[in-house]
């Protein structure tokens, strides 16, 4: 009974800790009025601000570029991560891209090394040696199928148009909301 019992208290033990360790959050934007981006790296036109359209004047939003053509920026997390040691993983964030023609889109990416330099147009910023995960919000046709859409990819380097690249498409218009006014 005695061997029972502690095995029955190790198992809930461990079980515990896998509750525990799976709800780690090591990496966050947050603040009001004024976010901060302590732990991050800001790169490019990437700046705090406020765009307008929102309820408040405050600079409590990330914005990657103004709207201005060939122009990119990006924000990348400081520290790095092993996914490999998680079970699993979630990301959630809110974004709005409008105004002007919105081109080319959005990427979030998990990536090896953070990368040097970017690209414009149609490679969404990610240059060509960037290697790991990326979901891509497209929201600007370059000739390889309607957009908006939402692309994923794993391997080096981003091109819209690559073999290889999971898509959902905009055929039936259920992505017409990537490009809004209001937070998605």
């Amino acid at each position: 009974m005695f061997k029972k019992s502690i095995f029955f208290f190790f198992l809930v033990l461990i079980n515990s800790y896998k509750l525990i360790s799976q709800t780690l959050v090591f990496a966050e934007i947050q603040g009001s009025p004024i976010i901060s981006t302590a732990g991050w790296n800001l790169t490019g036109a990437a700046a705090i601000g406020d765009t307008g359209g929102d309820a408040d004047i405050d600079p409590n939003e990330l914005i990657l570029t103004q709207n201005v053509g060939s122009s990119s920026g990006g924000i990348f997390y400081s520290q790095p991560i092993d996914l490999s040691t998680c079970y699993q993983w979630n990301a959630e964030f809110d974004f709005r891209m409008f105004d002007g023609t919105a081109a080319d889109g959005i990427a979030f990416c998990f990536l090896d090394v953070p990368p040097a330099g970017f690209v414009s147009g149609g490679g969404v910023g990610i240059p060509g040696s960037a290697n790991g995960i990326k979901v891509v919000f497209d929201t600007y046709d370059n000739g390889c199928g309607a957009n908006p859409e939402i692309q994923i990819y794993n391997g080096i380097g981003y091109n819209e148009c690559s073999v290889g690249i999971v898509k959902v498409t905009n055929t039936a218009g259920n992505l017409n909301f990537l490009r809004s006014n209001t937070y998605n």
